[in-house]
Formats: structure tokens, C-alpha cells, sequence
């Protein structure tokens, strides 16, 4: 009897164990099934990426077929959109004008966000922007540097023959398309480039002059206060030179050439957008686009290493990063993009701050998801911008408007969010 019992009680543990076992496997298999879920699904952060992909191609499609050039009747607008309509199947100049147009504006707002949130996350300071760099400063001294002592004759002359001067210290700059296009076809491509040239050798001068003096001022490492103060300084005395030349120039006024760079100097200065949608030709678009979308792509595959970097030189360092190389080639690409943005749009003013600051709100710090979701947020802000430009017939004042919105989304950013949040930047 006692045998038997024993037998049993090795039948029940035989049984036990195969039933644990069993539920040992289903457990691992109902765990492999939910790890291969969460693999192929996508993440909070995807979705609202892709919901910004589908946000900014509707856009951008309506704004192309949809948005009018000033204040017209329904009728007039109405025949308007079947125009454009038959124009973009027909692939007509005035279509691809549009679309390269409009396009540019993406490129303009995706550049600058993105370059606002890669600084942001390089310097470790949610003050950074390419404009408290000295990007945008180093670029209207190099712009200024050119009209002052490099500029060609044939850009005076044709400047000269359409500038016209209401005799009280104000000009006015007057072509139509055919003109403009005829002036671009007879130049070569380094004078229809010549300022653009400059204005991209000026921002890295500007960069490396700031970052340089905030390294010495850190003893090597960068200071995060002489970056700020530097930055704010070389814009400060750049502008302030700018302006200077101008009373010069309008005070001596000796002969009409220097009208001219009057001009040109109160154009580099101020607001005007530089793109037209009647205007823009295509190959000026091309020389436009490449360049900031080799930037993109770059900078969308380093993301991962921004995350990194915000952990802290040393620990970034412990890590086996080398710290100094990425950051180099973080600063080289944003300053090219944002150089590029300035040399063909002008002065953006904060996009590159504001920007990543409404995105982190959306998706959060990391940086994979930050930086896709600032250049989508960018487009879509300079977009709906540019389209109540359009409507306004204010295009020429697009950079102007673009300021005015960002410092009104700031002031609700700042007075609804941070505060919720204790200025807790991370």
C-alpha cells in the first residue's frame, strides 16, 4: 500500500511539473506574440510623425490648387482653381513655378526647425537657435561684405535701369517676370549665385567666430553663457554696422550706384521673403532644395547621438562617443541649411526657437521623434504663413508675418505650457 502511495505521488508530481512546464511555454509564447506586436506597431510617437506627414502634404496640396493671390470674388477665384488645375495636369511654367514655390516654403520652415532643435540638443541649452549663433548675423555681414566692395556691373546696371526713387530717401525695386528672367539668363552662374555665395561663407565665419570664443571662454569645453552673450553681441554689431552704412550712403548720396546698394543693403536687412511664386525659376528651387536635403538626411540619421549628447560630455565620452567630432558635423550641417534658408528666403526670425519647443510638447525629448517632428511642424507653420501672405498679397512681407506668429504662438506657449510645466525644459 505504501508502494502505491509513493507510486502516485510520483504520477501527481510528474503531472504537476508537465502542467507547470505547459504553462511555463504558453507564457513564453504569449510573451514572444506581444514583443513581436510591439515591434511591428507603431509607437506614439510614429503616429503623430505620420499625422504630420498627412497634415503637410494635404496642405500643401490645397495650398496649391486652393489659396488665391489677393482678395478676389468667388467667381474670379472659382475660375482661378480650374485654371490651376488644368495648368498642373498640363505641367505648364506657371504650375511648376507654384509647386517649386510653395516647396520652397516647406524646405524653409523644415530647415529651420530642424536646425533649431539640433542646436538646441548640441549646446544643451533651450536658448539656441541659428539666429542667437550668429548664423544669421554671419550672413548679412557676408551678404553686405559683397554689395559694398564686390558687387558686378551688370547687377548695378540692371538694379539702376528698375530702381525708382521717390526723391525722399525711399526706392522702390520694379521688374516684371520676363525682365527678371532675362537678367538671370544673361548672367553666369556664379554671378546669379555671387550673394548666396557670400551669405554661406558669412554664417560659417559667424558660427566658428561664437563657438571659438565660447571655447575659450570654457577653457576648451564650450560655455553656454559666452555662447549666448557672443551670439547676441555679433548680431547686435553686425545690424548696427549695417544701419550705419546706410546713413552713410543716404547721407553723401554722390551718384545713383550707391542708391543702388542702398537698396540692396535696406533688402539684405529687412523682411523681404526673396521668393515669388510668379517668379522663381526652377533651377534657383534645385540649388535651393539639394542642398538642404542632403542637411536633412543627415541630420535625421545622427538623432541617436543627440540623445547621447544630452546625457553630458563625460558621460557621452564614457560612452565611446567622440563628443567633439559629432558636434562638429551637428554645427556644419545645421549652419549650411540655415546658411542656405537666408542666402535664398532671408531673415526667418525664430522659427529655429519655437519650433522644437512646440514639438517636444507634442512627441517628447527624444530626439528620434523630436527632430522628424520639428521639420513637419516648420513646414507646416511656414506654409500656412506664406498662404495668408497670399490671400493678404503681402508676399514680400512673409518674413515679417512669420515673426509676428511665432511671437504670438511663444506668448501662449509660455503662459499655457511652461508654466504647467516649471520651465522644466527636458
Amino acid at each position: 500500500m505504501k508502494k502505491k502511495s509513493e507510486y502516485q505521488k510520483q504520477i501527481d508530481d510528474r503531472e504537476l511539473s508537465s502542467q507547470i512546464q505547459m504553462q511555463i511555454e504558453a507564457e513564453s509564447r504569449n510573451l514572444f506574440k506581444s514583443e513581436v506586436r510591439r515591434r511591428h506597431a507603431m509607437s506614439a510617437g510614429g503616429k503623430k510623425i505620420a499625422m504630420l506627414v498627412v497634415v503637410l502634404l494635404v496642405l500643401f496640396a490645397a495650398s496649391i490648387m486652393l489659396v488665391p493671390i489677393g482678395n478676389i470674388s468667388l467667381w474670379a477665384w472659382r475660375q482661378e482653381v480650374i485654371g490651376r488645375v488644368s495648368d498642373l495636369f498640363s505641367l505648364t511654367l506657371a504650375s511648376r513655378w507654384r509647386i517649386c514655390a510653395y516647396a520652397a516654403m516647406v524646405f524653409v520652415g523644415m530647415a529651420m526647425a530642424t536646425c533649431g532643435a539640433v542646436f538646441q540638443g548640441v549646446f544643451q541649452n533651450p536658448m539656441a537657435s541659428p539666429t542667437t549663433l550668429g548664423v544669421q548675423a554671419g550672413g548679412t555681414l557676408g551678404g553686405l561684405v559683397y554689395i559694398l566692395f564686390f558687387l558686378d556691373g551688370a547687377t548695378l546696371t540692371f538694379y539702376t535701369d528698375h530702381l525708382v526713387d521717390f526723391g525722399d530717401g525711399n526706392a522702390i525695386f520694379v521688374a516684371s517676370g520676363n525682365e527678371i528672367l532675362n537678367y538671370y539668363e544673361s548672367l553666369s552662374q556664379y554671378q546669379e549665385f555671387a550673394v548666396q555665395i557670400w551669405e554661406v561663407l558669412g554664417c560659417f565665419f559667424g558660427v566658428a567666430l561664437i563657438v571659438g570664443i565660447s571655447m575659450m571662454s570654457g577653457k576648451g569645453k564650450i560655455s553656454t553663457v559666452a555662447l549666448m552673450l557672443a551670439g547676441s553681441i555679433f548680431s547686435t554689431v553686425v545690424n548696427q554696422l549695417g544701419q550705419t552704412v546706410q546713413y552713410i550712403i543716404l547721407y553723401n548720396k554722390p551718384e545713383e550706384m550707391e542708391d543702388v546698394r542702398y537698396y540692396l543693403i535696406s533688402e539684405l536687412l529687412g523682411s523681404s521673403s526673396g521668393i515669388d511664386s510668379n517668379i522663381l525659376p526652377v533651377d534657383e528651387f534645385l540649388w535651393m532644395a539639394i542642398p538642404i536635403s542632403i542637411c536633412l538626411i543627415v541630420l535625421f540619421s545622427m538623432t541617436g547621438k543627440l540623445n547621447i549628447l544630452m546625457f553630458g560630455e563625460d558621460e557621452a565620452r564614457a560612452m565611446g562617443v567622440p563628443v567633439q567630432t559629432y558636434r562638429i558635423i551637428f554645427i556644419v550641417f545645421c549652419t549650411l541649411a540655415s546658411a542656405v534658408v537666408l542666402s535664398f528666403c532671408g531673415q526667418v526670425s525664430m522659427l529655429g526657437f519655437l519650433i522644437p519647443h512646440l514639438a517636444r510638447f507634442l512627441v517628447g525629448p527624444d530626439f528620434k521623434y523630436l527632430v522628424p517632428a520639428s521639420a513637419l511642424m516648420g513646414g507646416i507653420t511656414t506654409l500656412l504663413v506664406w498662404d495668408f501672405c497670399c490671400v493678404c498679397n503681402e508676399i514680400e512681407s512673409f518674413n515679417m508675418y512669420t515673426g509676428v506668429v511665432c511671437c504670438i504662438l511663444s506668448v501662449i506657449f509660455i503662459l499655457f505650457y511652461r508654466r504647467n510645466r516649471h520651465a522644466d525644459w527636458s
